[in-house]
């Protein structure tokens, strides 16, 4: 049985989408699954996934009217089983060696929750920029006695590997109609931990200022 699962859900995506499975398609280990979440995708998005929940049983495909990005995660997490979960945006990717070391770090150091670094991409300046967190690699961290962490914690879902009983236990769930849904859901998860820990590497690559990109957006 798979030890992890990725939930990823899609929506019109179809220029970025097959980076971000191949980037799950091509990790140095395999213990894991994909869940791929249809939004109600309009374009040739689904066309992709399909392909490869052919070529991989690892990839399963979900669907489901549109929701929005949280309605879609709480869909996929809801059948989710394995003792981890993570969360991936279809327009992103991982580095190739994302899930093992994860995996590495959440059972050696018996995490509940481990953020790693990331590379965030500004495709109109065709530039990237190493974000890092403010967190010390060698060691373990507890919200109870280290507040900062409410204070300097990224609360982006999708570089972090998360414990899927807390999502559980603690009925945590993204908020449906809201932007910077993150925001409502990573505080309440962390206050639940009692070990976090951190990779100081980048791992995941956040395409920021893609067109149609809702997180580019202000209101």
């Amino acid at each position: 049985m798979s030890k992890l699962t990725i939930v990823l859900p899609y929506y019109n995506v179809g220029d970025y989408i097959d980076r971000c499975l191949n980037s799950l398609l091509n990790q140095t280990v395999s213990d894991f699954e994909v869940f791929c979440v249809n939004d109600g995708s309009k374009d040739h998005s689904d066309e992709i996934v399909q392909k490869y929940v052919a070529m991989d049983s690892r990839f399963k495909r979900l669907t489901k009217q549109n929701g929005g990005l949280s309605d879609a995660r709480n869909f996929g997490l809801k059948d989710v089983h394995t003792e981890y979960v993570m969360f991936l945006d279809s327009d992103d990717f991982f580095e190739l060696d994302l899930v093992e070391r994860c995996l590495k770090k959440m059972e050696e150091d018996q995490c509940d929750l481990v953020v790693y670094n990331y590379n965030q991409y500004f495709i109109r300046e065709n530039r990237s920029e190493l974000i890092s967190e403010k967190f010390d690699s060698n060691k373990i961290y507890n919200p109870n006695t280290d507040k900062s962490l409410v204070a300097y914690l990224s609360n982006a879902a999708w570089h972090k590997i998360y414990r899927t009983k807390l999502f559980k236990s603690n009925q945590i769930e993204y908020p449906v109609g809201y932007r910077y849904e993150d925001l409502g859901t990573t505080f309440r998860y962390l206050m639940c931990c009692e070990r976090v820990g951190f990779i100081d590497k980048a791992l995941a690559n956040y395409l920021i200022d893609r067109p149609n990109n809702i997180s580019g957006a202000s209101d």
